[in-house]
């Protein structure tokens, strides 16, 4: 919201957003607004149906219909946390299906009733960081000119195109530095593309084609959901280029079952070194 509380200034300190949040929340409004989303994980089509009905008269001839699309648990940097670069971060903006400043309404007195729906085909990142289907949430807002927010609702989009009952996606294999030894711990990302919960996988892997390992791993992902996974350390021979090879078992979609990563052998180098000793 831009609503200017005191001082001539929409910007405030910390210690005053509970009282602002406060007042605002207790404030009534001449239109409702409800709103429900849908993504299709097919095709990352993401529908959005908006409806707002006036039960009085705005004061302002231009009121505007804003969707924003946000991802929540995005893991990055942050000034203070302590976290680092592992700060969660919630409820990211990451774009508005309406614009910048929303779409016009036509008309803003009592008895108004607005139907629209939206699409947008959500690509695979963000400037680039990756979207994470299951952690999207949509707010869709109306406000007075492009000042005041009147009102507003959010929710969590229903999925679809989710065809498999058992289906684990092998994303990707994180990248593995230069290596100067002859074992590894790699990582695996799985995402569960399927109905049911994914609660077992014998994952197999291997190193240069060499003896293939199973993990045995356990536990829980939902629907959509992801995990890494940190598999056990495995032996191998190391050359100039090497590929680290992970696979699940056979499910209901096998064209996504595995998955590949190359690294590299660190360089070796010999190197003469100067000590210089002072004694006391």
């Amino acid at each position: 919201n831009r609503h200017v509380f005191s001082g001539g200034a929409t910007a405030m300190g910390r210690d005053q957003w509970t009282s602002a949040a406060n007042t605002t929340i207790g404030e009534s409004s001449f239109v409702n607004v409800g709103v429900e989303a849908d993504i299709n994980v097919q095709t990352n089509e993401l529908t959005v149906h908006v409806e707002a009905y006036y039960t009085g008269n705005s004061d302002e001839d231009s009121n505007f219909l804003n969707i924003a699309l946000l991802q929540n648990n995005t893991k990055g940097p942050q000034t203070g946390g302590n976290m680092g670069n592992e700060y969660n971060h919630m409820h990211r903006l990451v774009h508005f299906v309406t614009g910048q400043w929303g779409v016009s309404l036509p008309a803003t007195t009592a008895g108004k009733f607005v139907d629209e729906t939206f699409t947008y085909t959500i690509p695979e990142d963000y400037n680039g960081v990756l979207v994470e289907i299951a952690e999207l949430e949509v707010v869709a807002f109306v406000t007075e000119t492009h000042q005041e927010i009147e009102s507003g609702s959010g929710a969590y989009p229903t999925f679809s195109g989710i065809d498999n009952m058992d289906d684990a996606n092998v994303r990707y294999i994180e990248d593995i530095s230069t290596q100067c030894i002859s074992t590894i711990t790699p990582s695996v990302n799985i995402q569960n593309f399927g109905q049911n919960d994914i609660t077992d996988l014998a994952i197999e892997y291997s190193v240069n084609g060499g003896t293939v390992e199973t993990y045995n791993w356990t536990g829980i992902i939902t629907s959509l959901q992801n995990e890494t996974i940190e598999l056990p350390e495995i032996s191998y021979t190391i050359q100039d280029v090497n590929e680290v090879t992970v696979s699940t078992p056979n499910d209901d979609d096998n064209t996504n079952n595995t998955q590949s990563n190359t690294f590299e052998r660190a360089v070796v180098s010999t190197n003469n070194v100067d000590l210089e000793l002072h004694t006391d």
